[in-house]
């Protein structure tokens, strides 16, 4: 492996670590990058595995204290929450998901997505613009009907650019969660979604697997590991303040300069 290549593995995690909790899509942000750096396609979805996980790993040893209280008070309710969100996106996925990785994965698909969703942000936004009283303002008030509608908006981030975080923060607002309940929840379903996804793409490229690929591997999990720990920090104290206006209008600014470069 030369240097260039650990570099960019580098820039991939950091990337990753930096954009897999926020609104924005990290998936989006890494085929960009890719592209721009030319990253080898051949181990691309296993890479992309090992930078997730990093980024999953941070996230719960950040969040282990309040994710053990959660488990505490009611787990066996908490973990059916979490399995009916997953429903939608685990089906469409497996049933749709290698086709859109074959036609959708690209600049031009991205931005649009990034576009949609950052409308989809400012939209919301408007719609609880003012409002202190939220039908939902505490995990344990999520219903199965609550948990289904989150899932199902979810699933839009199949496309790339969609941002499942995003999808899945966007949905609750919409639904009636505080954004902060929309923010944790969305944190707390990235679990079980990155690491099912994980498997699948590891069964379906398990060839990219060799010994010369792990440094690789471990340098975009570190890097993806120690970039999460500040922002999984940084955007729970955000949420809880400010609104996600900001992330709308990053989105389509940076969609509509990609449109303009592609098209």
């Amino acid at each position: 492996m030369e240097t260039y290549d650990f570099l960019k593995a580098t820039l991939m995690g950091l990337l990753e670590g930096a954009t897999e909790f926020l609104p924005v899509s990290s998936t989006g942000h890494l085929i960009l990058l890719g592209d721009s750096v030319n990253f080898n396609r051949d181990i691309s979805a296993v890479f992309e595995i090992s930078i997730q996980t990093g980024a999953i790993f941070a996230l719960l040893i950040f969040y282990k204290r309040e994710l053990n209280e959660r488990l505490k008070v009611n787990s066996s309710n908490l973990f059916y929450l979490l399995a009916i969100s997953f429903v939608p996106i685990g089906l469409f996925g497996f049933l749709f998901g290698e086709f859109i990785m074959r036609v959708l994965f690209f600049p031009v698909p991205v931005a649009i997505s990034f576009i949609f969703g950052g409308v989809a942000i400012l939209l919301v936004e408007k719609k609880i613009k003012g409002k202190k009283d939220f039908a939902i303002s505490d995990l344990s008030e999520v219903s199965n009907v609550d948990a289904l509608k989150v899932g199902l908006v979810q699933a839009l981030s199949l496309f790339p650019g969609m941002s499942r975080s995003g999808a899945a923060i966007v949905g609750g607002m919409y639904f009636g969660f505080s954004r902060s309940v929309a923010t944790e929840f969305s944190f707390l379903l990235a679990v079980p979604v990155i690491v099912i996804a994980g498997a699948y793409s590891v069964f379906l490229d398990f060839q990219a697997i060799k010994i010369s690929n792990i440094p690789i591997f471990v340098v975009g999990f570190l890097s993806s590991f120690l970039s999460a720990l500040i922002v999984v920090k940084w955007f729970l104290v955000y949420v809880k303040r400010r609104t996600l206006k900001i992330f709308g209008y990053y989105r389509i600014i940076v969609g509509g300069i990609i449109l303009a470069l592609f098209i």
